[in-house]
């Protein structure tokens, strides 16, 4: 695009060039600015090994899944209560689509304090 404007405006080929440069370093420093800002709220979001939940008044901590581990272990070896509750609510805490969880995935587990 650069050159086909230049080519029209051959005389301001170089005020194009130089706006065309100035555009790009603007909009790559937005894009990074806009980046760092995304990590540091997820980091800012994760960074607790504790959370609690504003609607249920539960407290959450959070665990990274090891090889093995079910949602219903989970719920069982964390909060003795009835895991079917316990599963529910850690599927909507975590926002998880269905049951099946990932060797890795952090999630945040109810646990009676």
């Amino acid at each position: 695009m650069i050159l086909t404007v230049a080519k029209v405006f051959r005389g301001n080929k170089k005020k194009i060039t130089v706006y065309s440069l100035r555009l790009a370093m603007v909009l790559f420093l937005a894009l990074i600015i806009i980046g760092f800002t995304g990590i540091h709220k997820s980091v800012a979001q994760t960074g607790d090994s504790m959370q609690k939940s504003k609607q249920s008044g539960l407290i959450y901590e959070r665990i990274v899944v090891q090889p093995g581990d079910t949602l219903w272990d989970l719920a069982v070896k964390n909060n003795k209560n009835n895991p079917n509750n316990v599963i529910n609510e850690i599927r909507q805490f975590n926002k998880l689509k269905s049951v099946y969880i990932e060797v890795g995935q952090v999630l945040y587990i109810p646990v009676n304090k």
